[in-house]
């Protein structure tokens, strides 16, 4: 009688197709306005949210925004509305993140954000454009 091979698992990828492979992104989403982002309820939830979550129009003027992202930028929720979250990057990397909103694609890309004390922090965003009432509007988040 033959012995059955053993099981073996198929061999990990390596770093570099790991590096090479681009993340998956997922495509634009509708909102329905009769939900609306701006519920109370959904306010709740993102608060909850341990990292910085934004929604903002094309030009990057923050709609709404978690307690997180109040915490990373140490403004309070009052200085943030009405200003743009490219107010607190680098005008190089400003710009890049107005070229890439654009293109209403969802994107990942990586860039500097003046903290609470001035210093410029590496933030990795990934944010998905939607539409809200036929505006279209971006739905990011930042990570460290």
């Amino acid at each position: 009688m033959a012995s059955r091979p053993p099981n073996v698992l198929p061999a990990a990828p390596s770093l570099k197709t790991i590096l090479r492979s681009p993340p998956s992104l997922p495509r634009p989403i509708a909102v329905d306005p009769a939900s609306g982002p701006w519920s109370g309820e959904l306010q709740h939830w993102l608060d909850a949210l341990p990292q910085p979550v934004w929604l903002a129009r094309s030009d990057l003027e923050l709609l709404s925004f978690n307690a997180a992202l109040c915490r990373l930028l140490g403004q309070p929720s009052e200085a943030l509305r009405k200003r743009r979250l490219s107010d607190w990057l680098p005008d190089g990397e400003a710009e890049l993140l107005r070229q890439a909103c654009a293109g209403r694609e969802a994107l990942a890309l990586e860039l500097r954000l003046r903290a609470t004390d001035g210093h410029l922090r590496w933030q990795s965003c990934r944010a998905s454009p939607l539409l809200l009432d036929g505006e279209p509007l971006w739905l990011g988040t930042l990570h460290d």
